[in-house]
């Protein structure tokens, strides 16, 4: 699609050529270099009736005057950009998604938004803002009222999101989220082991929320304690620690002549895991050199 607009956006505006090929919009303002807009670098699509808003990187460009081509453009970027941005996010979830639209209450007021409900995540977008996740693991109930129209999803922290005007669609987005909802281990709290990781694998929980041999703490202190636990567990540091309890045994079994170690095996396992786990303050604090080392041991 190409055509020709009025642009508004930082330090211009005035009459703009406009191009997009599905991956890339192209705006070319009269008098000025082009400007490429990677539809997965897009942080937010928005506008009216009238206009096609676009926020990319920390600016914002308003194209108007779009004539005939207004409608097709707008409905084209609104359904291409939503999967492109949650891959480009790593919030795609796994499946084919359903693709809903309708309007969304957070605790304010009704905004629309339009979304994606993948196996384990609803990816999903209100005006002029970037896609957030709601992860289904974090969903502790549904609730369908099918007379006001509007699907509550609570989460295990208390929070509700409350979708409504589905257009004919509101059993089919219960059900589809009642369907895919965890079925996390609950007594008091979420259920969790001493990795912090609850009955659904690689789904991990902290806080408030979390019960631990059958006490729910509950407090800052605490929350704060598991909270890096669990931030730790689920970047892999679990995993990698309990190569050195296996390294043990090996070394034991050999020494026993029970099973000799496999000289190859061992330097691939054991090699590195020195150097992966020996910066946890680094990979929280983000340090590249220190992500590199956990990935590395986790590869």
């Amino acid at each position: 699609m190409a055509g020709t607009g009025w642009l508004v956006c930082p330090g211009f505006s005035g009459r703009c050529a406009w191009a997009f090929d599905d991956e890339t919009v192209l705006l070319t303002p009269e008098g000025q270099p082009p400007l490429a807009l990677p539809l997965r670098e897009i942080q937010g699509l928005g506008g009216d009736e009238y206009t096609i808003g676009l926020a990319a990187d920390r600016q914002q460009f308003a194209l108007s005057r779009l004539g005939g081509d207004g409608p097709p453009l707008r409905e084209r970027l609104t359904r291409l950009w939503l999967p492109a941005r949650a891959q480009a996010l790593r919030i795609a979830g796994s499946g084919d998604a359903e693709r809903f639209a309708g309007a969304v209450t957070t605790g304010g007021a009704a905004r629309p938004f339009v979304g994606l409900l993948f196996e384990d995540v609803l990816a999903y977008a209100t005006p002029g803002d970037d896609v957030e996740p709601f992860f289904l693991a974090l969903l502790a109930g549904v609730v369908h009222d099918a007379a006001g129209y509007t699907v509550t999803a609570s989460g295990w922290d208390g929070s509700a999101v409350v979708f409504s005007k589905l257009a004919g669609r509101t059993d089919a987005f219960a059900q589809g989220l009642a369907a895919r909802r965890a079925g996390l281990d609950v007594n008091q709290g979420i259920v969790v082991n001493n990795h912090l990781m609850t009955s659904a694998a690689g789904v991990f929980a902290a806080g408030d929320v979390a019960e631990h041999n059958g006490v729910l703490y509950g407090t800052w202190a605490a929350s704060q304690y598991q909270g890096a636990i669990a931030g730790m567990n689920a970047a892999g540091y679990a995993d990698l620690l309990a190569k050195t309890t296996a390294g043990a045994d090996w070394l034991l079994a050999d020494a026993l002549n029970v099973e000799a170690i496999d000289r190859k095996a061992w330097n691939i396992v054991q090699g590195g895991l020195r150097e992966a786990l020996a910066n946890p303050a680094g990979v929280r604090n983000r340090d590249v050199e220190a992500v590199r080392q956990l990935t590395e041991g986790l590869m």
